[in-house]
């Protein structure tokens, strides 16, 4: 007896509207909408294209909409990022099988987006059904970089159909996070330089909201958005458990850092604080925590300074156990603060070498702090000549710092030492009046004098 075949399900229905921009979907537009009770899709096609897309979205669109971008590029619109500095590290390591290219995409796949964005009763199922397009994939149609014997970034493309025209379609980026900029940089070109020989007439990809890391990497390699979907229900999870939304740290961050920048850590720990509780196991809301708590201690006297200095340390300290698979300028960012407020100020400056060389322009800041404090203690201790060379070493790090960062209070307080170590107490004074006007603090503040003060005691030794 024959069974019957099995009537496949409907496709379900959707809305399609075209709008100006998508600036205009808002919670105000959703409400006019009469969505009939089976349509569980809205799509918006846009007539002109609008920036600062990721935070556009955060704001407009409510949560309970799953928010999904479709974008598209002509082969000859595909950007290529040129070269900027030679990067050996990363090479490409072509798949040998399908079967392997799919064990490749599961192990980055499903600790980089799945466990992360889905709950977990359905990981399993999320996993499964995203595999099963890799039953259309082909060898050649994977792209492997590696960093010596690991896997350091991912492309798989397919051949699709959209809007009844062939697409090659991206399937899966994905770039590991602690490869340095340089690095990075490098595996974005490589991938883009694929994509460009093995794309027919049109590349597209689908990115969700949420991810504003993709949504970069596609808008700087040319790509346009073609429509935005709204799904309903929403199966992915409102927020990662644990983590402090992207675009509310953002905003946020923009509060700290500008009370850094006029040195009033009172004010940034005020901000701080609260953000620290909720989302004490958040790599960035607890690095940056740890930071602003050892420079707010250094304005404190007393016993209330040095215990929140030591607590500032040891908090630095758990996050250096933490930084297996952390974004590399966090954990350089970490180890930097840590040198610091430790004292360990030759590691320091080596740690911004590194930094440096691996792109991070605010090694160089690393450099001038961990220099100039190095070049103070070898001062101290009587060693002159150790101590010019190291305050040469700071100023020309500085000098190098200021060309792309010329408004950070901070860095003249450090710049200032090394000048006054080397005799240059005109500079000094300079870069001190510089600080002061950039922070509006008055010359008498307390970082200002206490520089002035270890330079006199150093003339009276």
């Amino acid at each position: 007896m024959k069974s019957k075949a099995k009537t496949p399900p409907p496709a379900p229905k959707k809305l399609s509207f075209r709008v100006p921009s998508l600036a205009s979907v808002d919670r105000k537009m959703l409400a006019r909408i009469k969505r009939p009770a089976d349509v569980k899709t809205l799509t918006f096609y846009p007539h002109r294209q609008v920036d600062g897309l990721y935070a556009l979205l955060q704001k407009n669109i409510p949560q309970e909409y799953m928010v999904r971008l479709t974008y598209t590029v002509p082969k000859s619109a595909i950007r290529v990022p040129a070269a900027i500095l030679p990067c050996q590290s990363i090479k490409e390591k072509p798949f040998r099988s399908v079967m392997e290219m799919a064990a490749e995409f599961r192990r980055t796949y499903f600790p980089g987006f799945v466990k992360l964005h889905y709950p977990k009763k359905a990981w399993r199922k999320k996993l499964a059904e995203d595999c099963r397009y890799l039953d259309k994939a082909e060898p050649d149609m994977g792209l492997r970089l590696v960093r010596g014997r690991s896997t350091a970034g991912l492309m798989i493309l397919l051949k699709w159909k959209y809007r009844e025209k062939p697409l090659t379609l991206i399937a899966w980026v994905w770039i590991r996070k602690t490869l340095t900029l340089n690095e990075r940089r490098q595996a974005q070109r490589l991938m883009l330089a694929w994509l460009k020989r093995k794309t027919g007439r049109i590349a597209g990809g689908g990115v969700d909201g949420f991810n504003a890391a993709s949504q970069g990497f596609f808008h700087k390699a040319g790509f346009k958005v073609d429509c935005l979907n709204l799904f309903l229900p929403r199966p992915t999870l409102l927020n990662t458990p644990g983590v402090m939304p992207q675009a509310e740290w953002a905003e946020s961050y923009k509060k700290i850092w500008k009370a850094v920048e006029d040195a009033d850590y009172s004010r940034a720990m005020g901000f701080l604080t609260p953000l620290y509780k909720k989302y004490s196991r958040d790599f960035k809301v607890a690095k940056t925590y740890a930071m602003a708590l050892g420079d707010y201690a250094e304005t404190l006297n007393g016993a209330r300074g040095k215990a929140l200095k030591a607590r500032s340390r040891a908090l630095l300290r758990g996050l250096l156990r933490r930084l297996g698979n952390v974004r590399w300028e966090w954990s350089i960012s970490a180890r930097n603060e840590y040198y610091y407020h430790t004292g360990q100020f030759r590691k320091q400056y080596v740690l911004g070498l590194e930094a440096a060389a691996g792109g991070h322009n605010w090694g160089y800041y690393g450099q001038g702090v961990g220099a100039a404090n190095y070049a103070y203690e070898h001062a101290v201790a009587g060693r002159r000549g150790l101590a010019a060379m190291w305050a040469r070493r700071a100023v020309r790090s500085w000098e190098t710092f200021f060309k792309f960062k010329p408004d950070y209070y901070n860095a003249y307080v450090h710049y200032a030492l090394a000048l006054g170590i080397l005799g240059r107490l005109k500079g000094m004074e300079a870069a001190l009046r510089k600080s002061a006007s950039l922070s509006g603090k008055p010359a008498s503040y307390k970082e200002f004098a206490g520089v002035r003060g270890k330079i006199a005691a150093l003339g009276r030794h």
